[in-house]
């Protein structure tokens, strides 16, 4: 009798001493090695893409990056594109980020021109059905002439201009074919649309996007970051609404967010505001008026 006491006390021992050895290897793990394994969601491109939205959003991908909490990312995108060296600077930093944690982008609305660059430094790309997608292409928004003066001298012919016409028009041919380098290169096997499909400046719905290999899939936010726990690997995660958290860590971080949310969610855009002594070029969709 005797013994099975002892034999029961044992097993109780052993089965309270097993979950107290539970409770500190979990707790060792979420202090030790970080915790539960966030997927961070944050809005990309909501608005025209200019220098002061690019800044905004490498501060939120510099947050990201520096989080070792975070194993995988998902980027909104509504933005008819914007500034061409802007576009293509997202679309670097997002190529950059996804070397050490994957992202997946999810289109809100429109993922137009430089937007749908930017899209591309992602490993996926979700969008619905009804969504905006496309308008591959450059605009370009040449000087107005120069005018003859004898308090204006330049060294050149071009000195006042940059280069004729036929300049311009070369250099807008190198834009597009930066662009379709960047989509063919990122794309692969997976685009099966011809190069002049894709470089005609149409722009499609989801669904089409999706049958030209342009997109990945026809999904909501929520199937964006389904994909992107999948990538990740996690058994377990919790979502991490990136402005947020930086708003409650304040300082630059919580001004970039506040920067970053003054932009409409599409956006305008006039050729007629800028100033026409300066060439501009733009991946920008500009939609009929």
């Amino acid at each position: 009798m005797l013994g099975k006491v002892v034999a029961v006390r044992f097993v109780i021992t052993t089965i309270v001493l097993a979950l107290i050895g539970l409770g500190l290897g979990f707790g060792f793990y979420n202090v030790a090695l970080g915790g539960t394994p966030k997927v961070a969601v944050f809005d990309g491109a909501l608005g025209v893409i200019d220098d002061d939205l690019t800044a905004a959003i490498k501060v939120k991908l510099n947050f990201i990056a520096d989080d070792p909490d975070i194993k995988a990312v998902v980027v909104r995108i509504n933005s008819p594109g914007g500034s061409a060296s802007a576009s293509e600077e997202l679309y670097t930093s997002l190529a950059k980020l996804r070397e050490s944690k994957p992202v997946v982008v999810s289109v809100q609305g429109i993922a137009a021109s430089g937007s749908y660059m930017m899209s591309l430094g992602a490993n996926e790309i979700y969008s619905n059905g009804t969504m905006i997608v496309g308008s591959i292409g450059a605009i370009l928004s040449p000087p107005g002439p120069s005018i003859p003066s004898e308090f204006v001298l330049a060294t050149g012919p071009f000195k006042l201009s940059g280069g004729s016409e036929r300049t311009y028009t070369e250099l807008l041919e190198e834009m597009k074919e930066a662009f379709w380098f960047a989509v063919s290169t990122e794309r692969g096997d997976r685009l099966v649309a011809p190069r002049s499909e894709v470089l005609s400046g149409k722009i499609w719905l989801g669904l089409d996007a999706f049958r030209m290999g342009l997109i990945d899939a026809i999904g909501d936010e929520s199937d964006a970051i389904d994909a992107a726990v999948r990538l990740a690997g996690l058994n377990r995660y919790e979502i991490l609404n990136v402005e947020e958290a930086m708003e409650a860590a304040g300082g630059s971080a919580a001004d970039a967010v506040a920067v970053a949310q003054s932009y409409e969610p599409v956006g305008d855009f006039d050729f007629d505001t800028t100033d026409s002594q300066f060439p501009y070029i733009h991946y920008l969709y500009l939609p009929p008026q």
